[in-house]
């Protein structure tokens, strides 16, 4: 039976209310974009592919984001003035993509190059703190182990102002301590590490993320067992 528009929207908001991911959600905002397809209406389908990249990104199915964000994102930029309450949810996945398309083997760095370009310009027209470029900036740097460059956007990111699109601050301490990790700065991690396993600053995500990066370095200094001592026990 056709839906009519009513049920149509109904359906989708009532999927976009489910706070958990599931892989039953994702089939579902599939069929729905499958009938905006059929239709040919371009704003069912940017609703659905929008919601669908917000699945599979908590699933864990970030190669699924690619295509999905490609399009909508051509989609804003031809309708830009009709979509203006979409701009910080879009701008979001800005940051999904780039934390995921650094760690994506066999990702071109020209094709890198021009994603982290349009990031930093759509965040900049719009007046929004690039404070989240810089971050992740520092991230593909980490990541290619430049270890210059990945300082230069540490500082520019630490000077950067906070608004509405940066990360909760237990993810930035997150990132602040791998980095410390990363440079052997232990000084300057401990109180960091502290504070996110005592769960004094803490988040969805922390310090559950915490747990599994500091078990190599823990590890480095002692028996598996002595690791997890150290980070269930914070000694």
């Amino acid at each position: 039976m056709k839906m009519t528009a009513d049920q149509y929207w109904d359906r989708w908001e009532e999927l976009m209310g489910q706070e958990e991911a599931s892989y039953e959600k994702w089939n579902d905002l599939e069929d729905l974009l499958s009938i905006a397809q059929k239709e040919k209406d371009l704003y069912k389908e940017f609703c659905c592919r929008f919601g669908i990249m917000r699945t599979v990104n908590y699933l864990g199915e970030y190669e699924e984001l690619f295509d999905h964000f490609e399009w909508c994102n051509g989609f804003f930029l031809d309708n830009e003035e009709s979509l203006q309450d979409w701009v910080e949810s879009l701008f979001w996945i800005y940051k999904w993509m780039a934390e995921h398309l650094v760690k994506m083997p066999g990702i071109d760095t020209e094709l890198l190059d021009a994603f982290f370009s349009d990031f930093q310009e759509a965040y900049d027209r719009y007046g929004y703190s690039l404070g989240p470029f810089y971050q992740h900036q520092h991230k593909r740097a980490l990541k290619t182990g430049n270890v210059e460059e990945a300082e230069e956007y540490y500082q520019k990111w630490m000077t950067a102002e906070r608004d509405s699109l940066s990360d909760c601050e237990a993810c930035e301490y997150q990132t602040q301590l791998e980095y410390f990790y990363f440079t052997g700065e232990k000084e300057k991690a401990r109180p960091i590490e502290m504070l996110l396993l005592s769960k004094e600053v803490t988040c969805g995500e922390i310090p559950h993320l915490t747990y599994s990066k500091l078990l190599l370095p823990y590890l480095g200094g002692g028996s598996l067992a002595l690791s997890v001592r150290r980070i269930l026990f914070h000694l």
